[in-house]
């Protein structure tokens, strides 16, 4: 399944139900942050250590995300947003845990490596800090019919959230390509990447 906003979706709507989130207006809220989250995975890039064998290779991977991960820092941002009403905590809960499932079912890292052929690599995430996706969720929520007084605040919230715990997730590549021959070399250096 590719990172389409669809795919969180439906992944954040029964997460979202059993969290309480279930008003007339929850389909807006919940197709506002997928729409948002979704365009702003999109455009991240990720940064990987590499170690094998002297040559130019391509990464494939995966990102290594757990649903704490981001529920932990979404509860903490929007306590600091002043959201504190009774369904905060249902609805933190709901997006990380949709978008941490999103990102390990959907998600795979394309990679290239200038320096090394045939070996892995270890990354994160470049940090965006949250002004990237609060701008994307502001447009989203709004597109979608989700408005009202605690709009900034929502998306100030989620953003913060989402761009700390994506901080704390790992992303490991195997790396294939053509090595630098005779005889194979150690190669060690830097990938860049993105989430596809």
């Amino acid at each position: 399944m590719p990172l389409v906003p669809t795919a969180l979706q439906g992944l954040m709507t029964p997460f979202a139900s059993a969290g309480s989130i279930a008003g007339m207006y929850s389909p807006q809220l919940i197709l506002g942050l997928s729409n948002g989250i979704t365009a702003y995975l999109l455009t991240l890039q990720v940064k990987t250590t590499d170690v094998g064998t002297l040559g130019v290779g391509i990464g494939t991977g995966k990102v290594i995300i757990t649903p704490p991960q981001l529920v932990g820092p979404l509860m903490g941002a929007a306590s600091s947003n002043s959201l504190t009403g009774t369904y905060v905590a249902g609805l933190m809960s709901a997006i990380g845990t949709a978008t941490a499932s999103f990102i390990v079912s959907a998600g795979m890292v394309t990679s290239q490596h200038p320096t090394v052929a045939i070996g892995s690599g270890i990354g994160q995430f470049i940090p965006t800090g949250p002004s990237p996706l609060q701008g994307q969720l502001m447009g989203m929520l709004s597109a979608s019919g989700f408005t009202g007084q605690y709009l900034v605040s929502l998306a100030t919230a989620v953003a913060q959230g989402i761009t700390q715990g994506l901080g704390t997730a790992q992303i490991i590549q195997v790396i294939t390509g053509t090595p630098i021959t005779p005889p194979p070399l150690p190669g060690s250096g830097v990938g860049i990447g993105k989430l596809i």
